[in-house]
Order: C-alpha cells, then sequence, then structure tokens
C-alpha cells in the first residue's frame, strides 16, 4: 500500500511541477510582449505614408 501511495504522489507532484512550469512560461511570454506605459517608443512610419 505505501508503495502505491508513493507511485501516486510522485505524479502528482510531477503534474504540479508541469503546472508551474507552463503557468511560468506563459507569464514570461506575456510579460515579453508589454511593453511599460512610461515607454517613448514612437511608431515606426515611412516617408509618403499618409497619416
Amino acid at each position: 500500500m505505501s508503495v502505491i501511495l508513493t507511485i501516486l504522489g510522485d505524479i502528482v507532484l510531477g503534474c504540479m511541477f508541469a503546472g508551474f512550469y507552463a503557468l511560468g512560461v506563459s507569464a514570461g511570454r506575456a510579460a515579453t510582449r508589454q511593453e511599460p506605459e512610461d515607454s517613448i517608443a514612437m511608431e515606426h512610419r515611412h516617408g509618403g505614408e499618409d497619416d
């Protein structure tokens, strides 16, 4: 019985690690797409384009 509980505990722990890793990856991707509010970046435009 103890072996089964150990295996189930390892499976649950592995799933938790995988879930937290996926959350971290998605949060990291979202963070790199956002610009800070005080960004001084301007839209890139070429001459001859209409406003």
